[in-house]
């Protein structure tokens, strides 16, 4: 007696995956449940400085996470779906920020039987803002950040100097808080409104700012 299982399916599936991966520009890599890594694609090697060879040795415990802010691996495969965050990793290229996904691929019974990770890179972005940061920290000018509401996110040394207010203090503050006795320029709704950059004189209790 012979017996003949059409695996064509299944076999389609499996190289559709493999393409998936490999040919994808963000960083991928499989594992099974022992978190040893069984598959990797270019991007990822670029990413982390670590050849295929080097990578397919490793578990994913053998990383270097110097900071996670989110779910781990442990959860994906406990709730069987996709979870994600945040992470830092030393790699031999370098320390990367990462923005990471962990997804659970179930066998026919519904049980995970490996998981795929997806590293989105976030350096360029996080080297910018801390840049940027840098920039308005030390600058002379006194500079504000707030969201759309008018609330204050952040603000410099030299802002907190000019209205004599902590930082702390101005955190729990937004613009209406601020007393404007006068104005020449554009208002804080007018540029929301409009999306576009204003400048002006205000005075605020005395103290004459100039406002970008």
């Amino acid at each position: 007696i012979c017996v003949y299982n059409d695996l064509t399916d299944l076999k389609i599936y499996v190289e559709e995956n493999k393409t998936f991966i490999s040919e994808n520009p963000y960083a991928i890599f499989t594992m099974n449940l022992d978190l040893q890594l069984t598959d990797v694609n270019p991007a990822f090697s670029k990413l982390s400085g670590y050849t295929t060879e080097e990578l397919l040795r490793m578990k994913l415990t053998d990383f270097k996470v110097i900071r996670r802010d989110g779910p781990g691996v442990a959860d994906a495969i406990k709730s069987g779906k996709i979870e994600g965050g945040k992470m830092i990793v030393h790699f031999p290229v370098g320390i990367r920020h990462v923005d990471y996904f962990y997804i659970p691929i179930k066998d026919q019974r519904g049980n995970v039987y490996k998981i795929i990770e997806i590293f989105l890179d976030q350096t360029s972005l996080v080297e910018q803002l801390d840049e940027s940061n840098t920039l308005i920290n030390e600058s002379p000018a006194g500079i504000i950040t707030t969201d759309l509401s008018g609330k204050i996110l952040s603000s410099n040394k030299a802002f907190q100097d000019i209205v004599q207010l902590s930082e702390s203090k101005l955190a729990t503050m937004s613009l209406r808080d601020i007393n404007v006795i006068a104005r020449d320029g554009k208002t804080f709704n007018e540029i929301i409104s409009t999306k576009k950059p204003g400048t002006g004189t205000i005075t605020i209790d005395r103290l004459c700012l100039i406002i970008k």
